[in-house]
């Protein structure tokens, strides 16, 4: 196996969704922008040299539909000779694109290669919804298989005991993180800022107005969170669950890798103390356990409350 290096990486700016400076444009485009800027930036690796381009997405329907890698490569300046290829893992789709990236080249596949992630969530107010039925027998067996992804997150939660104070604490240690990061420049490094037109609404007339912007930085960060903030938002996704919205926006920024794992596993050794304790249970095991008993020891259980083993403050 050979050795494989990343010469070098890039992004644009995150914007809101919806409202965003991005709001009116295309996933493809952005792309393009991206690969762009990467062989401006690296002028010693030529066009005809990339072999590849692997793009990961969390939605291929309405303008991601197709092959997002292709089209991307017709609209940038690489020749049409190099190959694209997309993929889906929803939220690791661009980490799993680079993987298969590095192994194509460590295998000696190939020499070259381009990898990342796009989606646009704007996109939806874009297009019109697709007609399409789901699988029968997936809904009728295992209906969960379509389930949000932040009803997966709480999922987690639960079955791991990652309680609303430790989301907030993680989430408060990211965002102070991200901001260290832009005041050391390091994100401004990594963003290659992209004229937009952004579609502008007056909350107070509702007037309607297309204005051109210039990308050059992330609008969804928060540096001034504090943890009464954190703690005064309401449960996003189920009643009584513990996941808002903070959590996704700011879960993405990290100063670099290490610093991300660090939190994450400081959050595990709680969860594995808790199992070391014998205080630690699978709320989704028991209640899997307890479809499985007959109708009457359900019966004879039901007059007993049922215990939450997961705090959702």
């Amino acid at each position: 196996m050979r050795d494989v290096v990343i010469v070098d990486s890039v992004r644009t700016g995150l914007a809101k969704a919806f409202r965003g400076s991005f709001n009116q444009t295309r996933s493809d485009d952005m792309l393009a922008h991206c690969i762009d800027s990467l062989l401006e930036r690296n002028g010693n690796v030529g066009a005809d040299e990339v072999e590849d381009v692997v793009v990961g997405a969390a939605s291929h329907g309405g303008e991601q539909d197709g092959n997002l890698a292709r089209l991307a490569v017709i609209l940038s300046k690489l020749p049409v000779s190099t190959a694209g290829v997309s993929i889906n893992r929803f939220c690791s789709s661009g980490l799993q694109s680079i993987a298969i990236a590095a192994n194509q080249i460590a295998s000696g596949q190939t020499e070259v290669a381009i990898a990342g992630g796009v989606d646009s969530i704007s996109m939806r107010t874009r297009q019109e919804p697709g007609k399409s039925k789901q699988n029968q027998r997936l809904l009728d067996e295992k209906p969960d298989i379509f389930m949000a992804m932040g009803n997966t997150a709480e999922v987690v939660a639960r079955r791991y005991q990652v309680t609303r104070e430790m989301q907030d604490e993680y989430a408060l240690q990211s965002q102070q993180r991200y901001a260290a990061a832009v005041e050391s420049g390091k994100i401004s490094e990594e963003i290659v800022p992209m004229q937009a037109t952004m579609l502008q609404v007056d909350k107070e007339t509702g007037e309607e107005s297309q204005v051109e912007v210039t990308v050059d930085r992330d609008e969804c960060n928060r540096p001034q969170t504090t943890l009464e903030g954190l703690a005064s938002l309401a449960p996003a996704f189920e009643e009584d669950g513990s996941v808002h919205y903070q959590k996704h926006k700011i879960f993405l920024y990290r100063e670099d890798f290490k610093n991300f794992e660090d939190g994450f596993l400081d959050a595990v050794e709680k969860i594995q103390e808790l199992m070391a304790t014998g205080d630690y249970r699978d709320p989704i095991a028991e209640r899997e356990a307890k479809s499985e008993q007959t109708p009457q020891e359900s019966k004879d259980e039901s007059a007993a409350p049922e215990a939450e083993s997961t705090s959702t403050d």
